[in-house]
């Protein structure tokens, strides 16, 4: 009978175990080509940073830059980013438009409150929430009315969201990229917060490898760039094209992911973009957005399950597999949330069946049968694929916070997967209710302005 139980487990196990082997050797084999990449671009290039020439006025348009800040109950954060971009732009030529919807005053009071001209309240009159998008299309017709009162049209347009804390360098930077490129993204650096270094901490970890490894390597294979709905602006002819071939609404009001398909939309009407890494003349940092995350499982199950929906899903079935080679292959990556999730369930599950294989053994005495060949040669290639994703993480993470944080983004792996697992679940159950009723909501998570940057 235990003989039985035995074998019946450890056969379970094993065609577990192959399954989520053969699934992690893919996955670690399609980042170690991008890892490839970025160290053959680094080799040949050096990834010399491109210095910034925003100190030579005479390079770079004298147009004003549009900022759109889309809001939704941000009264508690909404206040102390436009108070700290108003001090950080100090002397720019800017303009920024806040949206609010008409039943959120509370909002709107708050925006109030900072003493800023160059602030522009826009009321969607109607209801809220929809989605950011929607939010977004009305702060659009408001800039148009702008600049047919002013008579001048403006250079670009900013996104940003109500909790960011941005960067005094950023408006000249995008002055000086939106010369060459449509679209510019600059990168995003999650704050560290001490009271929720494991959950909010796991941003940290994939935002440094991502915006320093996956974006770089994007960006240099020409792929489209998808962009982050903060640290992003996009040249006003670009938006006005996207217009006209969505009835005057540049922004899709049926996406929960708005920001992400604009990249590569754009991308696919011929706009040049570029991921924009330049160090400040101050510090040498590069010139980045900083905000914070959620910083507890329910909201980061929530946010990413709605970063699933729609890259993974509704992103797939709207967008397709347009595009080269590079395209394709950095839409896959985009897209293989849910199948890593159920590989990682497997995988985890696996590994307690062995647990339990082992304890039968240790329990009756009983010999435990050796893994098949295919399954060992799996775990011979796991496990240095494992390592090595581990130690590069950690050295992105160690590159922008400190030894401390990299340290702590190899446990926090863990942290990842959990939240990921969730959020694929969540997802497909969310995208399921979407093709029932064809409705989208916009499904915020509470924001909070970074600790280091109030005044």
């Amino acid at each position: 009978m235990v003989e039985a139980l035995v074998a019946w487990t450890a056969l379970i196990w094993n065609e577990l175990a192959l399954f989520s082997g053969f699934g992690m050797v893919l996955l670690g084999v399609d980042d170690a080509v991008v890892d490839i990449v970025w160290f053959w671009r680094w080799a040949v290039h050096r990834l010399c940073p491109r210095e910034s020439n925003t100190d030579d006025h005479s390079k770079v348009s004298t147009a004003p830059i549009a900022i759109f800040v889309a809001t939704w109950q941000e009264a508690d954060v909404i206040a102390s980013m436009l108070g700290y971009a108003s001090r950080q732009w100090c002397g720019e030529d800017y303009r920024i438009f806040v949206g609010y919807y008409q039943n959120d005053l509370d909002t709107y009071r708050a925006i109030r409150k900072v003493n800023n001209p160059l602030i522009t309240t826009v009321c969607v009159d109607h209801d809220g929430p929809t989605t950011k998008a929607d939010c977004l299309n009305s702060i659009w017709a408001a800039m148009k009315c702008e600049e047919a009162r002013c008579g001048e049209q403006f250079l670009g347009i900013v996104l940003h969201d109500a909790e960011d804390a941005v960067h005094a360098a950023e408006l000249r930077l995008y002055r000086e990229q939106l010369r060459d490129y449509a679209v510019v993204q600059i990168p995003v650096f999650p704050s560290v917060d001490r009271n929720s270094l494991w959950v909010s901490g796991h941003y940290i970890d994939e935002f440094a490898e991502a915006h320093a490894r996956d974006m770089v390597v994007r960006d240099w294979l020409g792929a489209s760039l998808p962009l982050a709905g903060v640290g992003c602006a996009i040249r006003r002819e670009a938006i006005a094209h996207l217009a006209t071939v969505r009835d005057g609404k540049p922004f899709d009001e049926t996406s929960l992911t708005e920001d992400y398909e604009l990249g590569l939309v754009l991308g696919e009407l011929g706009y040049r973009s570029t991921f924009c890494r330049v160090p400040s003349a101050i510090d040498r940092l590069p010139i980045a957005v900083h905000a914070h995350f959620p910083d507890s499982l329910t909201t980061a199950i929530r946010q990413k399950s709605r970063w699933s929906v729609g890259i993974a899903l509704m992103g797939w079935k709207k967008l397709g597999w347009r595009g080269g080679p590079a395209e394709r292959w950095m839409r896959l990556r985009d897209r293989r949330s849910i199948a890593a999730a159920i590989i990682l369930t497997t995988a985890y599950t696996s590994g307690l069946v062995y647990i339990l294989l082992l304890t039968i053994g240790f329990a009756f005495g009983t010999s435990l049968p050796a893994p098949s060949g295919a399954l060992q040669l799996l775990i011979s290639l796991c496990v240095p694929l494992l390592i090595w994703r581990a130690a590069l993480r950690a050295a992105f993470v160690g590159w922008h916070y400190g030894a401390l944080q990299a340290t702590l983004s190899v446990p926090r792996m863990m942290v990842s997967s959990f939240v990921s697992i969730a959020a694929a679940r969540n997802a497909v159950l969310n995208y399921v209710k979407y093709l029932k009723t064809g409705h989208v909501r916009w499904d915020k998570t509470r924001h909070v302005f970074p600790q280091r940057f109030r005044s």
